[in-house]
């Protein structure tokens, strides 16, 4: 059956099984790096009718192993050319039984287990316990040598990579120290083609269980660094992350075997693609959520408690999933944004602030004389000075005459990041600008129409004329405080006000 294959020396029946010989004890094929192509490899400098599948070693040439496309009834078929079967009797001659075989009794050598002599079985499989014992020695003398390097380095990194890397090098080297047993043993071509497949893949997969464990280091490590920086709702995104790596480092590693094996890949990539097209389509929402869910993770435009503005809407974050974001609002309902729809949304996140603008705007009745002005900015000025909850820096302005008042504006920061407590700030600040005010004996425009029947008590004299002669003082003493108070006098008002008030009930602890 096998003579048919041969292109010549069809008489010498022995011929077969010589070839065989020899292509199980010299010569080392890799199946899978032969063309599929029916014309062969085109590009190997031959004949297009000539392929070139191996080389055997002799001891004083290498002999090439070469197929020669014919014509047959039944088509073209490549055959052992004439050029390598004239030198196969000659190179048969050359092989001798191994030292092992002398010794061993002739059940072992003679009997036949798949084409290989029984020993040979049993030999390989001795190899196995062997290989492992090796790997165990040599790993962890390479192990002990590494710790002891990576102990004189700063970091921690180095320790946890040589952790990670004990199972996947032992893998590996038994591996190594396993094929040279292979090559010695001199296994038929195809039993040896088959183990040496096995030892890809258990190479591949000792690469691949350290890229994964790799990966678990990073993705701990990653997990550290947003704890230690307060980012915790993007730990949410690091399980996620370290799967889909996992997966593609898994899936790269099989595609780069399945191609060694002669497997058409690009097929399998096309495959994918249209696949991964079609599941794109059919979850198109749903990608879209999670890269925008991934997004805010990443960004974090808010964070998980933020107190934000978004939209039309506010509301406290309570959890920033992968499809979408939760946030209670003023009303205690819980509202459920899909991540795409928040994301595109113009945010206004309170949360990060470390001060609250403090930025009222007013009038004052317009017929306030100019030095009842100046005592009223005189007053918040030095009470915003005096403040211990109003940063340094601040101001007030008399910005412009209206048909009704005289317009002043503050501009302040009250040194809160807490909204409730801003708002007791200011209520207080508020209060005692009315007492400023009242003090200057003038009082805030009223922007509206009224017709009096009878005379209102209107501006109070006294204080006025008590303000205007503060003001003359002030003048006449060269302590007039415009546009500003000396610099002296602000850093000796610098937090002297008391706050809370002297008769709050949080300062003197009633119940």
């Amino acid at each position: 059956m096998a003579a048919q294959y041969l292109e010549a020396n069809a008489a010498n029946r022995d011929l077969p099984m010589q070839l065989k010989t020899v292509l199980d004890r010299r010569v080392n094929i890799d199946l899978a790096a032969i063309s599929n192509d029916p014309a062969g490899e085109l590009t190997d400098g031959l004949a297009p009718d000539r392929e070139l599948i191996g080389t055997v070693s002799t001891s004083d040439s290498s002999v090439p192993v070469t197929l020669h496309r014919v014509n047959s009834p039944n088509g073209e078929i490549w055959l052992f050319s004439a050029d390598t079967l004239a030198k196969v009797p000659a190179i048969f001659r050359t092989i001798e039984p191994s030292i092992v075989e002398r010794y061993l009794p002739g059940v072992l050598t003679e009997t036949q287990l798949f084409g290989a002599a029984l020993w040979r079985w049993i030999a390989l499989l001795l190899m196995v316990p062997v290989a492992i014992g090796l790997a165990l020695i040599v790993a962890k003398l390479v192990l002990w040598i590494a710790a002891g390097f990576a102990r004189r380095t700063t970091t921690d990194l180095d320790d946890e990579i040589i952790a990670k890397l004990c199972g996947p090098l032992r893998l590996f080297l038994a591996v190594s120290f396993f094929h040279p047993g292979l090559l010695l043993l001199a296994l038929p071509l195809l039993t040896r083609q088959a183990v040496g497949d096995l030892e890809t893949m258990l190479a591949a997969a000792a690469f691949a269980w350290f890229l994964v464990r790799l990966i678990d280091i990073a993705a701990e490590r990653t997990r550290a660094a947003l704890v230690r920086t307060h980012r915790f709702a993007a730990t949410a995104v690091v399980p996620l992350g370290r799967r889909i790596l996992k997966v593609l480092a898994v899936v790269s590693i099989s595609l780069v075997v399945l191609d060694n094996f002669g497997f058409q890949m690009s097929t399998v990539l096309a495959g994918l693609g249209v696949g991964g097209i079609a599941v794109a389509l059919a979850a198109q929402k749903t990608i879209e959520n999670l890269f925008a869910g991934i997004s805010i993770v990443i960004d974090q435009p808010v964070r998980v408690g933020d107190f934000c503005k978004f939209g039309d809407n506010v509301g406290t974050v309570l959890d920033i999933g992968l499809r979408s974001t939760r946030i209670q609002t003023l009303d205690r309902t819980v509202i459920t944004v899909p991540n795409a729809q928040f994301a595109a949304l113009n945010i206004e996140n309170f949360g990060p602030r470390e001060k609250v603008w403090f930025h009222p705007v007013f009038g004052l009745r317009i017929d306030t004389t100019a030095d009842q002005m100046r005592y009223v900015l005189a007053g918040i000025r030095k009470l915003l000075y005096e403040h211990p909850k109003v940063e340094a820096g601040a101001r007030v302005r008399l910005i412009a005459f209206g048909a009704d008042a005289l317009t002043l504006e503050i501009f302040s920061s009250v040194l809160t990041a807490d909204y409730n407590e801003f708002v007791a700030i200011q209520e207080d600040l508020l209060l005692r600008i009315l007492e400023v005010i009242a003090d200057a004996g003038t009082s805030l425009a009223m922007p509206v129409q009224t017709n009096y029947l009878a005379r209102g008590a209107g501006m109070d004299h006294d204080l006025r004329k008590a303000a205007i002669d503060t003001v003359r003082e002030w003048k006449e003493d060269g302590r007039l405080p415009f546009p500003d108070f000396s610099p002296r006098d602000v850093e000796q008002m610098q937090n002297k006000l008391p706050y809370p008030p002297p008769e709050s009930a949080l300062r003197n602890g009633a119940a």
